[in-house]
């Protein structure tokens, strides 16, 4: 028992000797393997996301706008617009910088359905590009003109034609002399080496062979027998598809860069909710309006017009980019007495020279909507559909 207890002694004795070193050794340790794993947790992958910067193109303003309500304050993350507000998206050119976005871009969101198109030929690769079209409930064009809505749908491919330039031969629905990116932009389809021969009978005399860059179209006619009636391509204007449009740069974002996504996340989930707040709002201010009819000045407000009880009975445009015919005016002027029209609207990104002459004569009054935006009042895509249905109801501060 002595020599066991001398021993448990003397390892007593061992221990309160060793123990103030073996205190710090484990202090140390322990300092160090929190430094360690804090390093390379709370570091490192941190780091590397901020570091891997993405950037989101889109071509108008609406879709710049959700994507930037989508981001937030995202740092690494970059929006680009593509057309500048203000401008028309039926005659926008491309510049090189424009390009060069594009090209760079890790997504690019667009309309589709024949409006921005064209983005597609820019890109030897495309499958970063979003049409945001396969992801609504397109409509047709509606009949909102006097007669026919695109009652002459040869005469708009014409009118486009000329202003790039280009020669129109409308006895076969074909543009010659523009570019690939030009046909693109206004629904054609483009023949790069098409024989200067191809419209001549073999009977006829005989043509030099040379090659010719055509862009053609298919009369509607032929869309009706081929089964695609012409789609409505401004169904951002709808707050319903505005939600599926948003749930989808949100889903295509995250895909890109899952380290946001609890904030785009959160950011989405914010917006969607302002964006029912909003229609709520706009669904209040319609129920006022006592002239549900109207008349504006290019077909962009068919989903608006719908989602919130008003009907477009006529555009002012006769033709896509085209003033309209003396007879035209004459028709219009009996839909405006027909109806008991007192406003016309106009668009900022299109000429009113011709409508306000017609209103003077007629004595109506022009307000605006604007499907677009960017503006001062329109700056985002929430302002637009305030200042649409302001335009068209007053504000609360107007009165009904």
């Amino acid at each position: 028992m002595k020599v066991n207890l001398k021993y448990k002694e003397q390892k007593l004795d061992f221990d309160k000797r060793s123990l103030p070193a073996l205190i710090v050794f484990l202090v140390l340790l322990m300092f160090g393997l929190i430094l360690y794993f804090s390093w390379r947790s709370g570091r490192t992958p941190d780091e590397e996301v901020a570091k891997k910067d993405i950037t989101v193109v889109t071509t108008i303003f609406p879709l710049y706008d959700m994507v930037r309500n989508v981001v937030g304050e995202e740092d690494n993350i970059k929006v680009v617009q593509i057309i500048s507000s203000g401008s028309s998206p039926h005659t926008f050119e491309p510049s090189i910088q424009n390009r060069e976005d594009i090209s760079n871009a890790d997504i690019v969101f667009i309309v589709g359905a024949g409006f921005d198109d064209w983005v597609k030929e820019m890109i030897e690769d495309d499958t970063n590009i979003i049409d945001l079209s396969e992801y609504v409930d397109l409509s047709s064009y509606e009949n909102v003109t006097i007669d026919t809505k695109m009652s002459n749908k040869i005469s708009k491919f014409g009118t486009s034609c000329m202003q790039f330039e280009g020669i129109w031969l409308s006895p076969y629905n074909e543009c010659e002399n523009i570019t690939k990116e030009q046909c693109s932009q206004i629904g054609g389809t483009f023949d790069e080496c098409a024989s200067s021969c191809r419209n001549l009978d073999k009977e006829e005399t005989a043509c030099i062979q040379v090659c010719v860059p055509v862009c053609k179209f298919k009369s509607d006619k032929e869309k009706s027998e081929g089964g695609s009636a012409e789609k409505d391509p401004h169904f951002w204007l709808s707050i319903e598809n505005a939600k599926k449009i948003v749930t989808e740069i949100y889903n295509n974002i995250t895909s890109l860069s899952e380290n946001n996504a609890q904030e785009l996340y959160n950011n989405t989930i914010r917006y969607l909710t302002s964006l029912d707040e909003t229609k709520q709002y706009i669904s209040s201010r319609a129920e006022i309006v006592q002239e549900n009819q109207l008349i504006t000045y290019h077909n962009s407000f068919e989903y608006f017009a719908r989602e919130f009880g008003f009907e477009i009975v006529a555009t002012f445009e006769e033709h896509e980019g085209q003033e309209p015919s003396a007879k035209y005016l004459t028709e219009l002027i009996s839909i405006v007495e027909e109806y008991q029209i007192s406003t016309l609207y106009k668009q900022p990104q299109m000429s009113d020279e011709v409508l306000s002459a017609f209103a003077e004569d007629n004595d109506l009054e022009i307000k605006t909507l604007d499907p677009l935006g960017g503006g001062e009042r329109t700056g985002s895509y929430i302002d637009i559909l305030l200042f649409n249905i302001h335009s068209i109801a007053g504000s609360e501060t107007e009165g009904s």
